[in-house]
């Protein structure tokens, strides 16, 4: 980012706002003002945005040591038979007995059993409060062509690490305030996605794309049924659907359930 972005743009908006009130209502320097105005107050807010998630990085001296983590699962976790993916907001953060001041407040946690210490991965609900023992990095991501974007993604979500899970201890099975409506409907929607697959086949083919055309969970679909669904030119399909479900009726289920199966 510039160095003096923020005073620029301030002194920019003061030279528009007094230009504006000056000028007459005909005057082509009344225009420029309003667009020079309107374009600073975006460039601002763009600006702003951007800086927030630089300073959210996880800082190169931490990457590789293992941290002792204390947070909040905080959205809806990528769940499958051998682990988890899910959002971590960190609330205290320590090595050893060091705690650390600055930390990302938003990362990204993988819990997979160990290769050679195989062991069973706890449901990992919305809202439950953990400590963790993990190992994180900065949110890297492969740049081969027409493959997920995992670095543009963990910018955007405001992920400042992401990292691997090597044991946890569950401190609370729920907190959640009364006013955070969207983590308690995440809750909500973690027990419907685990209602529909205990009403299915372990081995049902597209379980996976039923719960992403119900609840908009793409991430319940397999990596396998999105390489065919790209090979088929019907991805994007896919994507719509899950995106857009919520607002329509039945007959569009059905329609999906059927572009599907064919």
């Amino acid at each position: 980012m510039p160095e003096y972005w923020s005073y620029i743009c301030i002194g920019s908006c003061i030279t528009s706002s007094v230009a504006i009130f000056f000028a007459s209502n005909r005057s082509p320097l009344k225009t420029l003002a309003v667009i020079a105005l309107l374009f600073t107050m975006g460039f601002s807010w763009n600006a702003r945005y951007a800086e927030n998630r630089l300073e959210n990085i996880l800082a190169l001296e931490l990457e590789g040591k293992e941290l002792n983590l204390e947070g909040r699962v905080a959205a809806l976790p990528q769940s499958h038979s051998s682990g988890a993916k899910f959002a971590f907001e960190v609330d205290r953060v320590s090595i050893g007995k060091e705690v650390l001041e600055r930390f990302p407040k938003r990362i990204y946690l993988s819990w997979q059993p160990a290769w050679r210490n195989p062991q069973t991965i706890p449901d990992i609900v919305p809202g439950q409060r953990w400590k963790f023992k993990s190992k994180l990095k900065r949110p890297y991501g492969s740049l081969n062509p027409y493959t997920f974007d995992f670095e543009r993604w963990s910018f955007h979500q405001d992920f400042g690490a992401s990292g691997s899970v090597r044991s946890g201890e569950l401190l609370l099975d729920k907190d959640i305030s009364w006013a955070e409506i969207e983590l308690r409907m995440e809750v909500i929607r973690w027990h419907l996605r685990k209602k529909i697959r205990s009403m299915l086949p372990d081995d049902a083919r597209y379980a996976g794309v039923l719960i992403a055309l119900v609840m908009g969970d793409q991430n319940a679909i397999d990596q396998d049924d999105w390489q065919v669904f790209n090979a088929t030119g019907i991805g994007h399909l896919i994507s719509i659907k899950c995106n857009i479900y919520p607002s329509y009726k039945g007959a569009h289920r059905a329609n999906s359930i059927q572009l599907l199966t064919v």
